[in-house]
């Protein structure tokens, strides 16, 4: 029995830890961007889910700066630093809610089932934004 809750502990921890983002580069949807400012600084950003932390989104940022900088030894900020949610809306074509009575108020009206028909999907995301500068020795 106990190694029975272990188990399912474990699977539960996998499950809760797998909606936080890997990092990654963009792939459309999620991952980190780069944009080269016409200082010569780079604005870097990462989309992830809606779950991730602020505090891992930053440390995407700061991961980035220092693959842009080709080395872990030049000491470099993420300054500016911005949190904002993104949306995206995708079409979808599944069925939707439950059987429904239709008609007036008898109990003699009929049931309806749940229908295919095109939706919106309303997706969140989290969206961390920052300037990438050499630090102060």
């Amino acid at each position: 029995m106990l190694a029975l809750r272990a188990c399912i502990v474990a699977a539960s921890v996998g499950v809760l830890t797998g909606c936080a983002s890997k990092y990654h580069a963009w792939d459309g949807v999620k991952g980190y961007q780069d944009e080269t400012l016409e200082s010569g600084r780079v604005k870097v950003s990462y989309t992830a889910e809606k779950f991730t932390g602020w505090d891992r989104l930053d440390g995407y940022l700061n991961r980035r700066c220092m693959e842009l900088a080709q080395s872990t030894t030049q000491h470099v900020v993420v300054e500016k630093v911005e949190h904002t949610y993104t949306y995206a809306v995708a079409q979808s074509e599944v069925s939707v809610g439950a059987p429904v009575r239709v008609g007036g108020g008898s109990m003699d009206t009929g049931i309806v089932a749940p229908t295919a028909s095109h939706h919106d999907v309303l997706f969140k995301w989290k969206l961390a934004s920052g300037i990438c500068s050499a630090a102060a020795q």
